[in-house]
């Protein structure tokens, strides 16, 4: 759910609890939407992420860790001039607005804040001078062609957001609220929403849940002190500071209060339920933006070979009629005193034929016999050889096809740590464009599981399947893989006959491959030591003997994970 004037001040609140007196550490700008300031408190140091992001405006504690570019921003230069060293002395909010104002002292005794506006597409971070109100700089600068009322560059006055004309909901009383319901007959929810500041569709439908209203209730059916008091449970709840912040059903949404209207499962913190929620869902559209470009140049390379596979397909259904000039050539050798000059075409019985079934063969006129039938042979002798050529062309196409889904499954669960080492491969493929200055790619992990006393390892991609299966693992370590299908390499260490070791591990074999959602997955296992790679071979493609097939279904066996 967005923020609302509810769930940003019980965030103020959190924040204040562990913030204050921090001292400024480190700043940096991940994104160009969002910043991380590096708090330093005694005997810890906390991340601290502001986003500005549209859809994922958010503060939280960054929980990973986040890259950066190789030279600052222009707006992450400007918060180290100014706050690098600076204590936080106050965290607040005003009026019920979605906005965080973090005031820092500097080293030099000057007061700065930072605003955090939580407003959606008009979100932003801005620090400025408080006593001038003048804007210092800002992460998104608002010319006055933009916006008249707010213009937001640097030199340019603070202003607080317009509110239009809506009430802060500390203001309201019981008898304007009776006056606002008798004045409108239309939905109570939008009334809310139009005539305060800080609501959202989700805390106003909850007000009305809490007075046993629907969310499409009219004003004309809402009897005013019912939901007077359950305006004024809410400002209590926010007064006394008594949030219940939850995770809403679903895992997407979150609010500082159980809800009535939806199950919820309460957290140890609001901060807590946005990092689980807004923090996690803005990871993984980044996650799947930085993808994008992978897929998209994979998924091109994939039609285009199976559009060369089609064809090729097509030119080898043609190329089988070689044997059929080969019988037309040695039936009119056969027959040449039966042909007259000049003719077009003759009507021979085929030999070949059990029942001697006659066969019209097409001729040149312009030519002999003779010359026909050196003509058919020589028609044969094409076809032959480029039936050959086309079959090994087509052996090949198929290996690209499976190396290209073999990538292809292989970013299906890539994290942000392995998509270097898929972009390199790309680009030594030849699917994506060589860097003028090739970077050193750091070599990712496997996926680590262990059951009973062997472990079990699983190749992300590619590269580390070769790496796996030809450098690290032993001979005697077992290798497994799902049978003719794209997926990863996965090796149990030491290698064992045990059934059920095997079966486990196969079935890791089979979740990570391309039938995943397929049910009795063949997979193959063999020792490391009959796995072997060809000379040129794409990255990944091995081959091997002596193995033996177990049918599984594919499971992913988290229980058994090793971080």
């Amino acid at each position: 759910m967005p923020f609302d004037g509810f769930t940003t001040s019980a965030l103020v609140w959190e924040l204040k609890k562990k913030l204050l007196r921090a001292r400024v550490d480190q700043i940096t700008q991940p994104e160009p939407l969002e910043v991380v300031l590096g708090l330093r408190q005694p005997g810890q140091n906390i991340p601290l992420l502001l986003s500005c992001d549209p859809k994922f405006a958010r503060a939280n504690f960054a929980s990973r860790q986040l890259s950066n570019p190789t030279s600052p921003p222009p707006f992450c230069m400007v918060l180290r001039k100014y706050l690098q060293g600076a204590r936080l002395v106050d965290i607040a909010q005003k009026n019920w607005e979605r906005i965080i104002y973090f005031t820092f002292q500097t080293a030099t005794s000057e007061t700065l804040v930072l605003a955090l506006e939580l407003m959606g597409r008009h979100s932003n971070l801005i620090l400025f001078e408080p006593e001038k109100r003048e804007i210092i700089d800002a992460i998104k600068h608002v010319t006055e062609d933009v916006n008249r009322f707010r213009e937001v560059v640097p030199g340019a006055r603070y202003l607080d957001p317009p509110q239009g004309g809506r009430l802060s909901p500390e203001e309201l009383t019981l008898p304007t609220l009776e006056k606002m319901l008798s004045a409108s007959s239309g939905s109570c929810k939008q009334l809310l929403l139009q005539s305060f500041v800080g609501l959202s569709p989700f805390l106003t439908e909850e007000l009305l849940a809490q007075c046993g209203y629907g969310p499409d209730v009219s004003c004309a059916e809402v009897e005013g002190e019912k939901l007077w008091q359950s305006w004024q449970n809410l400002l209590a709840l926010q007064r006394n500071a008594q949030f219940q912040p939850c995770i809403v059903a679903g895992g997407n949404d979150f609010a500082a209060f159980l809800p009535l209207k939806s199950p919820a499962t309460p957290v140890s913190s609001l901060e807590a339920a946005v990092a689980q929620t807004l923090d996690r869902s803005a990871w993984e559209e980044k996650l799947s933006k930085a993808k994008g470009s992978l897929r998209r140049a994979v998924r091109r390379a994939i039609k285009k070979t199976q559009r060369k596979i089609a064809a090729q397909k097509a030119e080898l259904f043609t190329a089988e009629d070689a044997e059929h000039y080969r019988i037309k050539g040695e039936l009119l050798k056969a027959s040449l005193g039966q042909v007259p000059p000049g003719s077009s075409q003759v009507t021979l019985p085929n030999y070949y034929h059990p029942e001697l079934k006659p066969i019209t063969i097409d001729l040149d006129p312009s030519l002999s016999p003779q010359a026909n039938v050196e003509k058919l042979f020589r028609r044969y002798g094409k076809l032959k050889k480029g039936k050959q050529e086309i079959a090994r062309q087509l052996a090949l196409s198929q290996q690209e096809l499976e190396y290209l889904e073999s990538v292809e499954q292989s970013l299906l669960d890539a994290s942000f740590e392995e998509l270097p080492e898929i972009e390199a491969e790309l680009r030594e493929a030849g699917l994506l464009p060589p860097l003028r200055r090739a970077k050193k790619v750091p070599a990712s992990s496997p996926h680590r599981f262990r059951f009973r006393d062997h472990e079990i390892l699983v190749g992300r991609n590619n590269y580390q399947n070769d790496r796996l299966t030809l450098r690290q693992a032993k001979g005697s370590d077992l290798w497994l893989h799902a049978k003719q299908i794209p997926g990863s390499h996965v090796i149990v260490r030491p290698g064992t006959d045990d059934e059920e070791v095997i079966n486990v591990a196969a079935q890791l074999a089979a979740y990570y491959s391309k039938a995943r959602e397929s049910q009795n997955v063949p997979v193959d296992f063999t020792l490391v030591k009959h796995v072997h790679k060809p000379n040129g071979a794409k990255p990944g493609f091995v081959v091997y003997k002596g193995e033996k097939t177990v049918f599984v279904n594919p499971l992913y066996h988290k229980e058994l994970e090793v971080d």
